[in-house]
């Protein structure tokens, strides 16, 4: 039987229902978990949110995550970290950002190509190197495996593996910083704007016209920042996409860690996008810091899938060339609150 743990995850539970109409007394309902408790599980499924009373459950295990919502996150993430060019060849979109992030400037291959692999490989590799740029693909995994055992083949180089991070909206306890054991800042201003300030950028750094033109490219964006005495000390960024939260761009100083501010942080976006539309939550983080995914796990976040770049054996410019290499939501160790 599955437990809280769960939650977020998704899982098939089989249970009894009323044998009406000469119907088989057992079913089985596949979704991802919202709820479980003494009285009942509460699944969200393809045809809607689907309350199960406990008592009627058979049995109840986890599974691996759907495909096509594997697609979707990568489409959802695309759409929430849009590139100024964007061109599509095949089945693949090629994005380019003067430079400005690997998922900026790398191949989503949203489809299987019906064409000639390498004459596509060739066409974009030719559309990097005009761009000064060294062709990168992103594959998701499992769903793009034939794909990323192709590029392995031709020797394209594996780069930078990232987690793909969930969790619902609903049901978030009210006061996750005490929850974990924290106490509650209570001289930290909690400012959300819909579009780029000066104040919030000055938590990133050097960053080019590009970073900053994109990072205002969505219609429904929120720029979380969290002050105390007028000083930043904490920053994120969230989209919402058929009601799905990407949230990208999350900083907290590192000599201000494990003070709680990283949990307010995250409990004032999710609350943006649930005001916003959004009923669950997406964010990525790169593999290589595990202080970033613990923090994540430990928020009540669940790894959904992985991905990670291919990079053309004949590059081009130096990987040098990207001005922030880091992915977007794949939060940089500055961001491994704890």
């Amino acid at each position: 039987m599955i437990d809280a743990g769960a939650r977020g995850r998704r899982v098939v539970v089989r249970f009894r229902r009323d044998a009406a109409d000469g119907r088989p007394p057992l079913t089985d309902a596949v979704g991802r978990l919202l709820a479980v408790d003494d009285r009942s599980l509460i699944l969200d499924t393809a045809r809607g949110r689907l309350e199960i009373p406990t008592a009627d459950v058979q049995s109840a295990k986890i599974v691996g995550p759907d495909r096509r919502e594997m697609l979707l996150l990568q489409e959802l993430a695309h759409r929430g970290w849009l590139a100024a060019e964007v061109a599509e060849d095949d089945g693949w979109v090629l994005r380019a950002n003067d430079g400005w992030t690997r998922r900026g400037n790398s191949v989503l291959p949203r489809a299987i190509p019906s064409g000639d692999l390498d004459e596509l490989l060739g066409r974009t590799t030719r559309f990097y190197t005009e761009r000064g740029l060294p062709a990168r693909i992103q594959v998701p995994l499992p769903v793009r495996s034939v794909l990323d055992a192709e590029l392995a083949a031709r020797g394209w180089t594996v780069e930078t593996e990232a987690l793909v991070l969930t969790r619902p909206l609903i049901g978030i306890e009210a006061n996750p910083v005490a929850a974990a054991g924290h106490a509650v800042p209570t001289d930290v201003e909690i400012v959300i704007e819909p579009r780029i300030s000066a104040d919030w950028l000055a938590g990133y750094g050097p960053l080019p016209g590009s970073g900053r033109q994109l990072l205002d490219r969505h219609d429904r964006v929120g720029f979380v920042s969290l002050r105390r005495q007028g000083r930043l000390v904490g920053r994120a960024r969230g989209t919402v996409d058929e009601g799905w939260l990407a949230i990208t761009s999350v900083a907290v100083p590192p000599q201000m860690r494990g003070s709680g501010l990283g949990r307010l942080l995250m409990s004032a976006v999710q609350d943006w996008g649930r005001d916003a539309g959004a009923t669950d939550a997406h964010l990525q983080v790169e593999a290589s810091n595990p202080g970033a995914v613990r923090f994540y796990l430990s928020g009540g976040w669940t790894e959904h899938h992985r991905y990670h770049y291919r990079l053309s054996r004949y590059p081009g410019p130096s990987p040098a060339r990207l001005r922030n290499a880091a992915d977007p939501g794949a939060v940089r160790p500055a961001a491994a609150t704890r």
